[in-house]
């Protein structure tokens, strides 16, 4: 997904957005439910693991089994990239709104005052 997001950013930096384009518009909206979905679906599996993990350290400082520990740092190992990966989707959705409001142009702005 991440070479998918990339390349459509990239598509879209090589567009002139300096006149609305309705259906362009549209397109970029489908897109950005697309990568709405993926982000709620990684901030719900970098959540669990978040949780999973603050569960594991608090397991190994209240019993300090050696096996709590290694689990904490196994998940910590997964849950970096999580958080790195998130971190992207977030910033590329945010990008696809400036791009979406480029390519419709002020007339939304102006009916919502």
């Amino acid at each position: 997904m991440k070479g998918r997001i990339l390349a459509y950013l990239a598509y879209l930096d090589s567009l002139d957005l300096s006149t609305p384009d309705p259906e362009l518009a549209h397109h970029i909206l489908e897109q950005i439910r697309i990568a709405q979905h993926e982000r709620l679906i990684h901030l719900l599996v970098t959540l669990t693991f978040g949780i999973c993990d603050l569960m594991a350290f608090a397991i190994f400082f209240s019993t300090e089994a050696l096996g709590a520990l290694v689990m904490a740092l196994a998940l910590l190992v997964l849950l970096v990239p999580y958080i790195f990966y998130y971190y992207f989707i977030e910033n590329a959705v945010q990008k696809m709104y400036g791009y979406y409001d480029a390519a419709a142009g002020d007339a939304f702005m102006h009916d919502a005052t």
